[in-house]
């Protein structure tokens, strides 16, 4: 007896809810019945993925299928049910065709359920059969061929029309469609627990400690889940969505993998903003400074000069003591003795962090000078937006060009992606100047800003988290020197060192001066 294999596709996931798959799965225990086939318990199921573009040959169901063929796991002279033609492939028909081949040269038959025809050796070599065949896979590609036009050919007048038109009801889940599909409604709960998250954030607390607070105060969870969790955080600080900014995509395959990118600008004022673009630059930057701070081994954050210190050798430092064990007692070694590199001295952490406090407070006004930085990077941001700009008028003439022939030569499809790569290499860029001019300006005047630092030091955990957000936007490096019994400090906006002795006792007049820089 014959051992069959069902195998089931549609496109759509909405179908699943239609008579599509009772259909197949039907038909193809019929025929095997009818066959006295033994139809295999493992049927081969591709719910929701294209045949179109390859999906299901390259990493579906029906890739799974063609994997068990080459392994022998499927046995030759086994039988594969398919209801017709484009179940299996709605490619180009050189790939379909080819598909079509390598299964019966791997002795794999080939059943049509509609019309009950086996594609086997016998029937591929015959000439009228093969001719059937190439047409019969000819039509399902210029089906889906024709459909995908009509449906980009929709979606591109949509983008034309965003300005007065709603795009498609899929909206962020803190906002609705209204019942007129006019325009978005705020679900206000959500958006205020989205407003703390970014608040949090921008004071330096880490999304772990966000996540506690937001499960234990049951803030709205403005996503899938009742629960609040690390992800979902990431995702909303990055989002552009909470300033009203749409993102259109398009999807593009190369080198047999499909892959989402931008298409076009974002659409402004698109959905209501829920964040200022103040706020949302600011955490950014500090979402930029994250990987330098330290997360689960600190969650009190005593530490709060990690990724703000080094060594005079060069190398990092790192706080041990000050615990439960030791509350009133932690010393700053340097990386390179720990590992015998070096033997620099180590640091008392209450001089270190009182010497560093104290420059931040009593020198800043003097050194902390932004202006000519500022300027300088909003030379760059305005480079960079003339250099979006222009890609984004390269990616459009490529795309209008891609659609005008069915069959796009491989260079244009590479050519966009390049583009594509360089815009949003150039969008990171500018988004990072434009975090590094909000944190300048937000900094604002040193003695106003660093006038509770003190009592920020001696606070809670998300007290200090503040106090290292505050030091970050000012000091630019700050170097330690344990022999010398000093620290080196540089403010952004500065070029000169300033030197503050660890004692507070030799903090005397002469005794703090500048230095050039080594």
């Amino acid at each position: 007896m014959s051992k069959a294999y069902s195998y089931i596709r549609f496109s759509s996931e909405k179908q699943s809810s239609g008579d599509s798959l009772r259909r197949q799965t039907e038909m193809a225990r019929a025929y095997a019945a009818k066959h006295g086939l033994e139809l295999a318990d493992v049927s081969f199921r591709d719910l929701g993925l294209s045949g179109f573009d390859r999906s299901n040959i390259e990493r579906g169901a029906l890739a799974e299928f063609l994997t068990a063929v080459k392994s022998g796991k499927v046995e030759p002279g086994s039988l594969l049910l398919i209801e017709q033609f484009d179940r299996l492939s709605r490619a180009e028909i050189s790939v379909a065709l080819r598909l079509l081949l390598d299964l019966v040269a791997s002795d794999i038959g080939v059943v049509t359920l509609v019309d009950e025809k086996l594609w086997d050796k016998n029937t591929v070599n015959d000439m009228p059969n093969l001719m059937l065949s190439l047409i019969l896979m000819f039509r399902a590609h210029e089906e889906s061929l024709a459909k995908s036009q009509r449906l980009r050919a929709v979606w591109t007048e949509k983008k034309r029309t965003a300005g007065t038109k709603i795009l498609t009801a899929e909206c962020p889940r803190w906002l609705t469609l209204k019942a007129d599909r006019s325009s978005f409604s705020v679900i206000e709960d959500r958006a205020e627990a989205i407003r703390q998250v970014f608040a949090l954030s921008a004071a330096g607390i880490g999304a772990n400690a966000i996540v506690r607070r937001a499960n234990i105060e049951k803030w709205p969870v403005p996503g899938k889940g009742d629960s609040w969790h690390m992800s979902l955080i990431n995702r909303l600080t990055r989002n552009r969505a909470v300033l009203g900014e749409y993102q259109p995509y398009s999807h593009l395959k190369q080198g047999g993998k499909r892959s989402r990118n931008p298409s076009g600008n974002p659409i402004s004022d698109y959905y209501p903003a829920i964040i200022d673009p103040a706020l949302f630059s600011t955490v950014q930057a500090v979402r930029e400074r994250r990987p330098r701070f330290p997360g689960r081994r600190d969650v009190e954050y005593r530490n709060f000069l990690h990724g703000l210190v080094r060594c005079i050798c060069g190398r990092t430092l790192f706080r041990k003591g000050g615990d439960k064990n030791y509350p009133d007692y932690a010393r700053y070694y340097c990386s390179g003795r720990a590992r015998g590199a070096t033997d620099c001295p180590s640091i008392d952490s209450k001089e270190l962090e009182s010497t560093v406090l104290y420059a931040a407070t009593a020198l800043a006004g003097a050194y902390f000078s932004p202006s000519t930085k500022m300027a300088e990077l909003k030379e760059q941001a305005d480079s960079l937006t003339l250099a979006m700009s222009a890609g984004q008028r390269r990616i459009e003439r490529l795309v209008e060009a891609i659609e005008s022939t069915d069959t796009p030569p491989s260079a244009l499809v590479s050519k966009l992606t390049l583009v594509e790569q360089e815009v949003r290499e150039a969008e990171q860029r500018h988004a990072g100047i434009l975090a590094q001019l909000a944190e300048m300006s937000k900094a604002g005047d040193p003695d106003e800003r660093l006038g509770a630092a003190f009592a920020l030091a001696s606070g809670g955990a998300e007290e200090r988290s503040e106090l290292r957000e505050i030091l970050a936007r000012l000091l630019a490096a700050v170097e330690a020197d344990g022999r010398q019994h000093r620290v080196r400090i540089r403010f952004h906006g500065g070029d000169v060192w300033v030197n503050v002795p660890l004692n507070e006792k030799a903090r005397l007049p002469g005794v703090v001066h500048t230095v050039a820089p080594p």
